[in-house]
């Protein structure tokens, strides 16, 4: 796998690791507030994406697309869980 490949990787995988990095913060730092959440994961994955050499624009639909990821695990994970009473 030569750096081109590792630099695309990277990126494909962003929005994945800006999620996981934003769910370590908050399990390591939970007293941050919920409405930064999505600042934060859209953050860490332009900062991902732009490690991996994408354009400022593509960093940034990358990093958008890192919170789409979380609502769809929050999501998920509501449903498994069942209703709250």
């Amino acid at each position: 796998m030569d750096t081109k490949q590792i630099f695309q990787l990277l990126q494909v995988l962003s929005p994945f690791i800006g999620t996981a990095l934003t769910a370590m913060l908050k399990r390591y730092r939970p007293k941050i507030p919920s409405a930064l959440l999505p600042v934060i994961s859209t953050v860490l994955g332009a900062l991902t994406a732009g490690l991996g050499g994408a354009t400022p624009f593509e960093a940034g639909v990358l990093g958008l697309s890192s919170v789409g990821v979380r609502e769809v695990y929050d999501q998920a994970k509501q449903h498994v869980a069942g209703p709250t009473p």
